[in-house]
């Protein structure tokens, strides 16, 4: 079995050379554990597993050395704060300064007269 923990001191690894990577692991099928700090890497080795390619019985997903639970359709029951959700966040965030925008915006408009407007 893999183990891949996600943790601040696991090693990082490019966007582009991930899912190489990763099947390069499950290739090999020795059993070891992989640290890693960037979501990529997990974020491939669940699309392997939804797509049939890694058995979910093969892998086991780590957050900070505790065990996460993942199941034939890559689904992890108890997704944790912290776990992988920098992307999540982030688009959060974008779309709350977007509506913030938005909004001032509309109310500046709202708040001009038709002659001003035009």
């Amino acid at each position: 079995m893999i183990t891949i923990n996600y943790c601040p001191q696991g090693v990082s690894c490019s966007d582009f050379e991930a899912e190489k990577i990763v099947r390069l692991w499950f290739r090999n099928q020795e059993p070891y554990t992989y640290n890693v700090s960037t979501e990529n890497i997990i974020s491939y080795v669940r699309v392997l597993v939804a797509e049939g390619e890694i058995n979910h019985t093969d892998v086991q997903l780590q957050f900070n050395g505790e065990n996460l639970e993942m199941n034939e359709y890559a689904m992890i029951k108890d997704w944790r704060k912290g776990f992988c959700d920098y992307h999540v966040e982030n688009a959060a965030r974008i779309i709350k300064a977007q509506n913030q925008k938005r909004r001032a915006i509309r109310d500046a408009l709202k708040s001009m007269t038709n002659s001003e407007i035009l």
